[in-house]
């Protein structure tokens, strides 16, 4: 296995995989905000190929057994995540998902990614961002994943950043595997919207060097 930083060749290799590696690491808030894979999947999708956008290769390290992808961390320092967030506008005109009789369900759609961006707590400027870690479901239990969260501490560590953060959903099980690693529980965040739709509370969790 090589954790490589994704390029642009790797990007139009693994695209087809990309958007369920992404939806893996929180269905439910997923599911919540976009209603429907129809949606979410073609807005991945394009964000993976432009550059500087919130789901972007250039933010991307691979796990790779020879062109076999294993698992994704995409991660950034901040400021990143608001512009690279805020990078998507263009996109969304462009999908074909969003015609005329689409108008009103992507109104609901602003609205209910409004209410979920109170999950996410401000992103400290000295520390690395880990907005997605995720391994292919064949291969998880390999630790594919720990040594992605490890490359990504060792990069931050290099760049003298402070730390780590990311936000992960109680009720996935990667967050006791986030606590092997050090990382604590920084803030827990609810929107009772969301809650009440099956949203879990979200932790924001963080390691200091």
């Amino acid at each position: 296995m090589e954790i490589v930083a994704a390029t642009e060749g790797h990007a139009l290799a693994q695209i087809d995989q990309i958007p369920e590696l992404v939806y893996s690491t929180g269905p439910a808030s997923y599911s919540y905000q976009f209603g429907s894979r129809g949606v979410l999947d073609p807005l991945i999708r394009a964000s993976w190929m432009l550059p500087e956008t919130l789901f972007s290769y250039d933010a991307t390290t691979l796990a790779l057994e020879g062109d076999e992808l294993l698992g994704l961390e995409i991660g950034f320092t901040n400021p990143g995540f608001h512009e690279r967030s805020q990078a998507l506008a263009p996109i969304w005109p462009a999908l074909d998902e969003f015609t005329e009789a689409n108008k009103e369900h992507l109104a609901g759609l602003g609205r209910r990614i409004f209410e979920c961006s109170w999950l996410n707590p401000v992103i400290p400027e000295d520390v690395y961002y880990v907005h997605a870690l995720a391994v292919t479901e064949g291969h998880r239990g390999e630790g594919i994943g720990a040594a992605l969260l490890r490359n990504a501490i060792d990069h931050a560590q290099e760049i003298e950043l402070k730390g780590l953060q990311l936000d992960v959903l109680s009720g996935n099980p990667a967050v006791d595997f986030y606590r092997s690693f050090g990382l604590e529980v920084l803030v827990e965040s609810t929107v009772p919207s969301a809650f009440a739709k099956g949203v879990p509370t979200e932790l924001r969790m963080g390691m200091r060097f």
